[in-house]
């Protein structure tokens, strides 16, 4: 059985291109408001040690809330730096507002479809 890639091995996306992409294994959507301490403490970091080790290709979609510290630019910062991480931010709405404003933003999966274009 072929091994899935890692997101370390999937190439950076601009975001027009990120619903064309297939194979993604799991999405984890974050959402976020004012997580700026979180995201310094590591927390992301740590989530995306412990996907790399699941064998499985991955994204992880921050939803930004509309955060008032640098959630957003921090989390701006790592997805430049890591392609599975990707940073969607909306306007104030609480986290019943975030979910379905990321699910555009999500990739779509080998097993069945979906809509995915944002």
């Amino acid at each position: 059985m072929a091994r899935s890639p890692t997101s370390a091995e999937l190439p950076a996306l601009s975001e027009p291109d990120l619903w064309r992409v297939e194979g993604v294994g799991l999405s984890v959507v974050i959402p976020a408001y004012n997580e700026a301490q979180n995201i310094r403490a590591g927390v992301l970091l740590q989530l995306l040690q412990f996907l790399r080790t699941c064998g499985r290709s991955f994204e992880v979609l921050v939803v930004d809330d509309g955060s008032e510290d640098e959630t957003a630019a921090l989390t701006r910062d790592l997805a430049a730096a890591e392609p599975s991480v990707r940073l969607v931010e909306t306007e104030h709405g609480g986290k019943a507002h975030q979910l379905p404003a990321a699910s555009g933003w999500l990739r779509p999966t080998p097993w069945g479809s979906r809509k995915t274009t944002p």
